[in-house]
């Protein structure tokens, strides 16, 4: 924060009961963010779970903020979609997956297709061989704010846009997963899984 917003700042609190409630607000600010992730998850739920249901794929919540769109054949634990408060993540969880196998095969040609439905690939498989793919969260909205993981990760502020415009980010994240349940990929999905599955 620059001097002069620290200087505006004091003129400001020129009371106790005015630092008094911004101090309030400050100790409450996790429990905002979390209020404001619930109601994107609520949301979610709604749109997932009833409003736009595919019969090959279930939506599981794991937490406020943390979100996985799986093949019901293979559970939420096999090679699955997953949102999280910094980036959407093609995953799986390394117990029950050949990791190594499904990395060579994501890098053939009859599979790296599934990549084609990140806008953005930021990762593959670096410090975790099991995050096949990583992209950081990029929301555009119609009062031409925005909000972008590559440059901000401040998870604050994107709590505040979970909570004020929870329709437009309910609608971006939406048509990501979904060009992962189309037929065509939601078949690759389905193949990725099958030779990947450990017994």
């Amino acid at each position: 924060m620059s001097p002069d917003l620290i200087n505006q700042a004091i003129t400001i609190f020129d009371s106790f009961d005015k630092w008094n409630a911004f101090i309030e607000l400050s100790n409450a600010r996790e429990s905002i963010k979390v209020k404001y992730f619930e109601k994107l998850k609520q949301e979610l739920i709604n749109k997932f779970n009833r409003n736009d249901f595919r019969k090959d794929w279930a939506f599981k919540i794991i937490t406020h903020n943390l979100y996985r769109w799986y093949l019901k054949d293979y559970g939420p634990d096999s090679i699955c979609i997953v949102w999280r408060q910094d980036d959407t993540v093609l995953w799986s969880n390394i117990i029950s997956v050949d990791v190594q196998m499904a990395i060579n095969l994501l890098n053939t040609p009859d599979f790296n297709s599934i990549f084609n439905c990140f806008d953005n690939t930021d990762t593959f498989s670096n410090t975790f061989p099991h995050h096949y793919c990583e992209e950081k969260h990029r929301y555009e909205f119609n009062d031409s704010t925005s909000y972008s993981g590559i440059t901000e990760q401040n998870f604050d502020k994107l709590s505040w846009f979970a909570g004020n415009k929870t329709d437009e980010m309910i609608n971006q994240i939406s048509m990501k997963i979904n060009r992962f349940r189309t037929p065509e990929i939601t078949a690759l999905l389905m193949e990725l899984n099958r030779r990947c599955k450990k017994s």
